[in-house]
């Protein structure tokens, strides 16, 4: 025993007690040979807006295709207007609707003409609205409320303005009507507490395109600014003399809460409908084309099933799609972004306002000249912890969106809202057949 313990002792020194007993191994599997077999280009048949973003104008290409877009449109108005001091009857001095777009957010001529109407609305909109919203017999023609030309140009216009970050169109609205909505505010205050009450005094406006073509703009914010006056008599004044203050207020907007939408006619060209009838896999935005596939999570599945053990860890899956501009004659682009979706989970996303859960649905931006979607490792293990994976789970669309993010507590810019894509014209292929798909899994063998 003593000789034995001894044994033992002049071995303290070592590092490779055990080594002989147990051994560990981690492998790092990374498998990149999946690919996406079926695919297809899908038309879409009309969408939800759900977004304040109004699209108006007509464009006219061989590459894209003809489409027009014009808006109606609900308000929210302000619940607090400024009323002491104002004269019902001539305190109000003028009223104006006024379109704010980005600089350069538009497709298209930046210096031709183009006109547009606008009218009241006779009756309250529908919701849900969708893109192929008629709005025949909700206005009548003699209900003009103004109309305006206009174009998206800097050229002409003082420094103040071409140097900023917006374009304005601007339309002068009766002053009667601001008089109108002055003195409801003033005897009925309660129709200015929600959408739906001042939807039943004002139902909104339809925005009509009237000549030109060959532009379509984005407008990002939409208002109507009343202009007033307050009259204020100077106080010890001899002889009594008052003192004017002239107002603004931007008592009435276009926000996420009423309902807006833009009417849209698109004829897809022919030279389109070509490549999709080629086989080519096409995004055209809005209210275009969307792409479906099978994604092959069943194949992953029996190759991590296979391949790992009882202590294999689910390390990545991330799928990177190719997608390349298509030429055309007024410089549209790819969509900026893409939600990537479970097919027969598409309309009730959008239903129900959902936001990308990084299980079943996901998002993307185009850049370096793909869409990428890097963590989709939550979707292989929902699907591992189902007892028969269904054809459903692995039927997905690639759908052209537009993605809403504001910042929270801490500063970080977060998504907010998810819709069809409407900013402005957009279009690209992608290649489906250099699609890559990258799954990783760790393997741990130790080996007794």
């Amino acid at each position: 025993m003593a000789l034995l313990a001894g044994g033992f002792a002049s071995c303290d020194d070592s590092t490779d007690i055990g080594t002989s007993i147990i051994t560990d191994k981690i492998d790092i599997i990374v498998d990149s040979s999946f690919v996406i077999s079926t695919s297809a280009t899908v038309e879409i048949e009309d969408i939800q807006s759900r977004t304040i973003q109004q699209l108006i104008g007509i464009i006219d290409s061989k590459e894209f295709g003809y489409m027009k877009s014009d808006v109606v449109c609900q308000f929210m108005p302000s619940n607090a207007l400024d009323t002491a001091n104002v004269d019902e009857n001539t305190g109000i001095d003028s009223l104006h609707l006024i379109m704010s777009m980005a600089m350069g957010s538009y497709v298209g001529d930046s210096i031709v003409p183009m006109g547009l109407k606008v009218y009241g609305l006779d009756k309250q909109l529908p919701s849900p609205i969708y893109s192929d919203f008629d709005p025949k017999g909700y206005y009548s023609e003699s209900n003009c409320l103004g109309s305006a030309v206009y174009n998206a140009s800097a050229l002409g216009r003082p420094d103040s303005i071409a140097e900023g970050s917006t374009r304005n169109i601007t339309v002068k609205l009766p002053t009667s009507l601001g008089y109108d909505l002055f003195k409801e505010y003033r005897n009925n205050p309660e129709s200015f507490a929600s959408p739906s009450a001042f939807a039943k005094i004002f139902p909104g406006v339809y925005i009509e395109n009237t000549f030109g073509s060959g532009r379509m703009v984005s407008v990002g914010k939409t208002i109507m600014r009343m202009y007033y006056h307050t009259t204020v008599p100077i106080e010890g004044a001899e002889p009594p003399r008052d003192t004017t203050y002239y107002r603004v207020g931007n008592y009435f907007a276009v926000t996420p809460e009423v309902i807006t939408n833009n009417n849209i006619t698109l004829e897809i060209a022919q030279y389109i409908r070509e490549k999709a009838a080629q086989g080519e896999k096409l995004l055209l935005a809005p209210a275009g084309y969307e792409v479906s596939f099978k994604f092959p999570a069943d194949k992953i599945i029996d190759v991590y099933r296979e391949k790992s053990g009882k202590l294999s860890i689910l390390n990545t899956l991330s799928l990177s799609l190719p997608a390349e501009e298509i030429a055309n004659d007024l410089g549209i682009e790819p969509p900026a972004d893409v939600l990537l979706i479970p097919t027969a989970k598409k309309n009730e996303f959008f239903a129900n306002n959902e936001l990308p859960d990084g299980k079943m649905s996901f998002v993307a931006s185009y850049n370096e000249g793909k869409y990428t979607f890097p963590d989709m490792r939550d979707y292989i293990t929902e699907l591992m912890g189902k007892e028969t994976v269904e054809a459903q789970d692995l039927e997905f669309s690639i759908i052209p969106v537009t993605i809403t993010k504001e910042s929270n507590t801490y500063g970080n810019l977060v998504v907010v809202n998810i819709a069809p894509y409407v900013s402005k014209p957009a279009m690209a292929k992608i290649e489906m057949d250099k699609a890559k798909i990258i799954f990783t899994f760790s393997k741990r063998t130790t080996n007794f």
